[in-house]
């Protein structure tokens, strides 16, 4: 009994070291304590917690934080993200007096000043980083499962030690009493004592040298079940940035040297996501600093600024065309200028007569066409769910090869979690990076998020991955089968070891003595064999 204690004690702590290893490597809490906005008090600028908000305070929000309450712009012009409230990409530009939703980032390059329209307390922001309710254990298949396997387990031995009192008792009640008590010795729980935590600790640490941490141990149980795997699109599935198209790179191939040197020009005095896109884009010998004048960028629309007398602009066709019309056609002819779903297209302009059209599209994840591949080979079901334009989704989904019919684009945070919970047998797992995810996690069976630095996501999410790639979504639920196998095995071992020593305590051939030493070589052996299975040579499920 007190060996039995022993292994089940060191293997639970075994099991929960590396949990809270996890744990503390991210905050746990649901984010809320953790954001920060500057608040204008008496004349001076405060940091303050976002819950000490209150209607009618003045609050500044520097580029790239966030906006915590629905507020209006005052003075100032500015652009804002929604991405993480819709899955729109795109920037929003506001004006004095327009509304700010809570959950916007500020993606202008000056600070946004508002007005809070309401108390935090009654902030949508607030809504969404409220920690999701947990399921109810009693309805979770993984633990009906071990308290089924438990029970049968430990009945079962109670059981045999029963038969085997009994069919010794009439040889005497000291005979009855050693073959019963060498019947639970030798059947102690090994496997599951001690092997399978130790299991489940190089599984953990397999992942985490990949970038992969598991915050639930329960996950592992959990993936066995997964047959759908759901992703958001914008910073899940794409980083969130702009490339050139084919089309695109083509056309600026096509402008002259003199042509390319003053598109550089204008372009790199901009922080804009269509900006760095052409920026980076141009050939490193065009890359030459040039004087411009008046350049001036309108939020929403494009850059403008003058070059010996003549008026550049890059942007919508609306800001940069002096006509809608004007010289389209040529510049088709030479961009190649052939509209598709799911690209934009910014138009650079001399004195309002075309020189070129850019087709630009989103940035896919390095591995995702290659890691969607994998995922639909081995069997999964996969869905693509975005608050961003249906087009967009649609030639996301193309491109990834995802089913047409499973991509689903223009959902509130709302609509996207109700579509996870209609397809929710307790086996689906949701991906996704943005405060619109928070109600999908809720909704899920698992949930996992690439948003390692956003304190809120990873705090709901059963893992969290570092990296460029989406490899660690496959890489989890492989881990969770290999594990699997190797209990698998474990337990055949265990269970040859037990049929044999069981047969040999039922002859009366071993003693309660010999039952002791048979005990942990059986534990030797089966530790042994899990960690040459799990060990970093053979972990070629982990490529």
């Amino acid at each position: 009994m007190t060996t039995f204690v022993t292994l089940m004690v060191v293997g639970r702590w075994l099991q929960e070291r590396v949990l809270e290893r996890n744990r503390h490597a991210l905050l746990s809490a649901d984010g809320v304590e953790h954001l920060f906005t500057r608040r204008v008090e008496a004349g001076r600028l405060e940091a303050v917690p976002v819950t000490s908000i209150r209607t009618g305070d003045e609050l500044w929000v520097v580029p790239g934080d966030l906006v915590a309450v629905d507020g209006d712009v005052l003075e100032e012009t500015a652009a804002v993200s929604l991405d993480w409230i819709t899955g729109e990409s795109d920037r929003v530009p506001l004006r004095p007096g327009d509304a700010v939703p809570a959950g916007a980032w500020n993606a202008g390059e000056s600070t946004l000043r508002l007005r809070a329209r309401q108390d935090f307390s009654a902030s949508r922001l607030h809504e969404l980083l409220r920690t999701p309710p947990r399921r109810d254990p009693a309805t979770d298949p993984s633990r009906r499962y071990e308290r089924r396997f438990s029970a049968i387990y430990v009945g079962l031995v109670l059981l045999l030690g029963a038969i085997g009192f009994a069919l010794w008792m009439p040889r005497g009640f000291d005979r009855a009493l050693a073959v019963a008590t060498s019947i639970l010795i030798v059947t102690c729980p090994c496997a599951i004592g001690l092997a399978t935590p130790l299991a489940h600790e190089l599984t953990h640490l397999a992942l985490r040298r990949r970038g992969v941490f598991l915050r639930d141990d329960r996950f592992l149980t959990r993936a066995l079940f997964v047959r759908k795997v759901l992703f958001d699109k914008t910073g899940t599935l794409t980083m969130g940035g702009l490339v050139l198209s084919g089309q695109g790179k083509a056309a600026l191939a096509l402008l002259g040297p003199a042509e390319q040197i003053a598109l550089w020009n204008l372009v790199v005095r901009s922080n804009h996501p269509v900006s760095r896109c052409l920026a980076e884009s141009v050939p490193l010998a065009a890359r030459r600093i040039e004087a411009l004048t008046e350049v001036t960028e309108r939020a929403g629309d494009g850059v403008l600024g003058r070059q010996d007398g003549h008026e550049l602009r890059i942007g919508r066709r609306s800001f940069a065309l002096s006509e809608p019309g004007d010289d389209v056609e040529g510049a088709t002819l030479r961009s190649g200028h052939d509209s598709k779903p799911g690209e934009s297209w910014t138009y650079f302009t001399r004195d309002g007569r075309l020189l070129a059209a850019f087709s630009l599209e989103e940035e896919l994840r390095r591995d995702a066409a290659s890691e969607i591949a994998r995922l639909s080979a081995d069997g999964f079901e996969l869905h693509l769910l975005s608050g961003d334009r249906a087009a967009k989704v649609a030639a996301v989904a193309e491109t990834l090869g995802i089913d047409p019919t499973r991509a689903h684009g223009d959902l509130t945070p709302e609509a996207k979690a109700s579509r996870v919970r209609a397809l929710d047998a307790h086996d689906t797992l949701m991906v996704g990076d943005g405060l619109n995810d928070s109600p999908s996690f809720a909704a899920a069976y698992c949930a996992a998020t690439p948003a390692v630095d956003r304190p809120a996501l990873p705090a709901r999410a059963n893992f969290y991955f570092l990296g460029e790639g989406i490899a660690a979504v496959r890489r989890s639920l492989e881990a969770a089968r290999r594990l699997r196998s190797v209990l698998r095995g474990n337990l055949a071992l265990a269970l040859g070891y037990n049929a044999i020593a069981l047969t040999l305590c039922f002859l009366g051939l071993v003693g309660p003595v010999l039952a002791a030493i048979l005990m942990p070589l059986s534990s030797i052996t089966v530790v042994a064999a899990t960690v040459l299975r799990l060990s970093e040579r053979n972990a070629k499920w982990m490529s």
